[in-house]
C-alpha cells in the first residue's frame, strides 16, 4: 500500500517566496514613507517650542538675547539638529536639518521671529520647498 505524499513541492514554495518578495517591495517604500513622516514632526514641533520660548525671552529682556537666540534650544532632538541665527537683537532664524543617515536627512525647515515658516529643502517632495509652509509629505 503506497502511503500519500505530505508537505509542498518545491515549486510551490518558490511561488509563495515571490508572492511575499513582491509584496516586500510594494510595502516597504510606503512604510518608510509612514516612518519619515512621523520623524518630521519633531522638526515642526520643536521649532513651534523654540518660538514660544523665543517669545517668553522677548517678554522678559526687550531683546531676544546676544548668544544662542537666548540660550533656548530644543529637546529632545533625534532626527533633527537645530541651529538658531541672530541678525539683530530684534530677528532670529531658526534652522532644523535632518540628521544624515536618517529618514529626515536632507529636510530643511525655518522659522522667524515673525512666525514666518518655510521648507528649504524636502527630497524627494512634491513640491519639493515652500516659502511659506512646513512641508510634511
Amino acid at each position: 500500500m503506497a502511503r500519500p505524499n505530505s508537505g509542498f513541492t518545491l515549486i510551490e514554495l518558490m511561488i509563495v517566496v515571490v508572492i511575499v518578495a513582491i509584496l516586500a517591495t510594494i510595502a516597504l517604500p510606503s512604510y518608510n514613507n509612514y516612518l519619515r513622516r512621523g520623524q518630521l514632526t519633531e522638526a515642526t514641533n520643536n521649532l513651534s517650542a523654540f518660538r514660544i520660548q523665543m517669545e517668553q525671552y522677548y517678554q522678559d529682556n526687550n531683546n531676544y538675547g546676544t548668544a544662542v537666540c537666548g540660550a533656548a534650544n530644543p529637546t529632545p532632538a533625534v532626527y533633527f539638529g537645530y541651529v538658531c541665527t541672530l541678525t539683530d537683537p530684534q530677528h532670529y532664524v531658526m534652522v532644523a536639518a535632518g540628521v544624515t543617515g536618517r529618514l529626515t536627512a536632507g529636510f530643511i525647515y525655518t522659522i522667524t521671529e515673525a512666525n514666518v515658516q518655510a521648507t528649504t529643502a524636502a527630497p524627494g517632495c512634491t513640491p519639493s520647498m515652500s516659502t511659506t509652509a512646513w512641508i510634511t509629505c
